[in-house]
């Protein structure tokens, strides 16, 4: 069985794992990909001047601690659950549009 679940740490992210964990059998091998999409973060068109570059930065590099975190969580819950289960579990935190960056990776 492959599993794509997409996190972003929310309360439905959590119950989304929680869901997940029902559904899988701990006798059957599973390929889980766990990911989360961070939005790029541009600066504001009316006034660039006002914050630095370094502003931005910061905040994506926050942004992709904060999915980075959602998907240690969301692999956590699973392999604790399921110790002894032959589950392969690929994370990855990646950056566009959230919904693109979805429906990519179920098509891949």
């Amino acid at each position: 069985m492959k599993i794509l679940l997409a996190t972003d740490g929310s309360v439905y992210s959590r119950n989304a794992v929680e869901k997940l964990c029902e559904i899988l059998q701990s006798d059957k091998p599973a390929e889980i990909k766990i990911i989360s999409a961070v939005e790029r973060v541009l600066p504001m068109a009316a006034e660039p001047f006002a914050i630095s570059d370094d502003y931005y930065l910061r905040v994506e590099q926050d942004l992709r601690g904060q999915a980075k975190e959602a998907i240690s969580e969301a692999e956590k819950i699973i392999r604790d659950k399921f110790s002894g289960a032959d589950f392969s579990i690929q994370t990855e935190v990646l950056t566009g549009s959230v919904k693109q960056i979805i429906i990519d990776e179920a098509r891949e």
